[in-house]
Formats: structure tokens, sequence, C-alpha cells
């Protein structure tokens, strides 16, 4: 599906945040979530320079393994760099994600890609990830106490949100009548095989009767025999 809102330009901004070699030592492993809490770590100590270079490495690495955690990685990046004073990166930040909400959704929603309301699915995640895009830029222009953005911003998040209530009221009925289709040929599934088993047990009833015949047949027949033979040879 077209992203149309690559072509719009909502946070402009040519300065893209790059950690130095010195940032860099301060990232000790390749490990996703060590990093993350080194992350959180070093934001409590004050060290910006250590935060964002683990939480940059984190973000990227993610995206190259085309991991659905990179947009909230992401977000988490843009609150980090605004904190640190790089309110001109994060803004860059926000637009590499608008740009790249095509390649976001299909991530989220990537199982879903042989359903037939795949379409529904695209259109719901990329309004929820929109969404997050616009609160998240609506608290840093909070931040930078510029007001008339922030609130413009936080307008559209509540439009994005709104607009995907049909969506997800669509998709919630969708999942009930699949639960309930579900439950029904379970149920179907269980008769069958309560039927099955019925037949098997008139079956073996059927052939312990027929044993049980045979065998009062062959009594029966044996005791004519032993009459027979007592009276013409006894």
């Amino acid at each position: 599906m077209v992203n149309e809102y690559e072509s719009q330009e909502f946070f402009a901004s040519s300065s893209q945040y790059h950690p130095t070699n010195t940032d860099l030592v301060k990232v000790p492993t390749t490990d996703y979530y060590k990093l993350e809490r080194l992350a959180t770590q070093y934001k409590k100590d004050g060290d910006w320079a250590g935060a964002l270079a683990c939480l940059y490495e984190v973000k990227n690495n993610l995206e190259d393994f085309d991991d659905p955690h990179y947009f909230t990685v992401a977000l988490r990046f843009v609150l980090y760099l605004q904190a640190a004073g790089k309110f001109e990166e994060a803004k860059f930040e926000l637009q590499s994600l608008v740009d790249e909400l095509d390649y976001i959704v299909e991530l989220k929603i990537g199982h879903h890609s042989d359903d037939k309301d795949y379409d529904v699915y695209f259109a719901s995640t990329q309004n929820t990830l929109l969404s997050e895009i616009f609160d998240t830029a609506r608290k840093i222009y909070k931040r930078e106490n510029l007001i008339e953005e922030a609130n413009d911003f936080e307008n559209k998040a509540i439009q994005f949100r709104i607009e995907n209530q049909a969506n997800s009221e669509y998709l919630r009925e969708q999942r009930s009548i699949r639960i309930r289709e579900w439950q029904e040929e379970r149920e179907r599934d269980r008769q069958e095989y309560e039927r099955w088993e019925q037949e098997q047990a008139e079956l073996k009833q059927q052939e312990k009767v027929k044993k049980r015949s045979n065998f009062w047949l062959y009594v029966g027949l044996g005791l004519v025999a032993y009459i027979i033979i007592k009276r013409f040879w006894g």
C-alpha cells in the first residue's frame, strides 16, 4: 500500500544524530535488552551521550533485523534526543518514522499477510502508529514550549485514534466471528468423535454378541452330535 504521508514534511529538520567514536565506547554489548537498560542508567546518571549511543545502536540493529520493536525504541530515542538538547535531531527521527511508515506497518502485521482483512489491519496499524508519532511530537514540542505546534500534534494524534475506531471495531467483530466459528468447528469435531466412539462401541458389542451366539451354536451342535453318537454308536 502507498504511504500517503511520506511526501508530507511534518517535522522539517536536516540534523541527524550520529554518535562519536568516544560515545560508542560506552556501548559495551550488542544485547538489545542490556543496552536499553544501560541507556536508562546513563540517563539517571546524566550521561546523555552514553544513553543516546546505546539507543542509537539498538534502534539501528533492530531495523537491520526487521524487528517490530524497532518502532518503540525509535520513539524512545526521540524523547531522549529532545531531553539531551537535540531537538532538531529528534524532529529528524520523527520525520524518518513518517517516511518509513509502510515498512513499519508491515513489520507489525506481517503475520496477517494472507488474511482477507489485511487492508483493514494495515489501515488500523497505520493510524495507531501515526497517533503514537504525533503524540510523541506533542510531548517534545511542549517541552520546547512550542505550545501551538504541540496542540496541533495533539489534535492530529486524537484524529488518528478516532479514525481507527471503526477499523478496530470491525477487527474485533471479525475476531469474535473467527472465535465463534472455531468453537463451532471444535464442537462439530467433538460430536463427530463421540459418534465415532459410539459406533465403535456398538461394533464391539455386536462382535461380542456374535461371538457369544457362535459359542452357543457350537455348543448346541456339539451336544446334538454327542446325542447322535451316543444313540447310534453308544
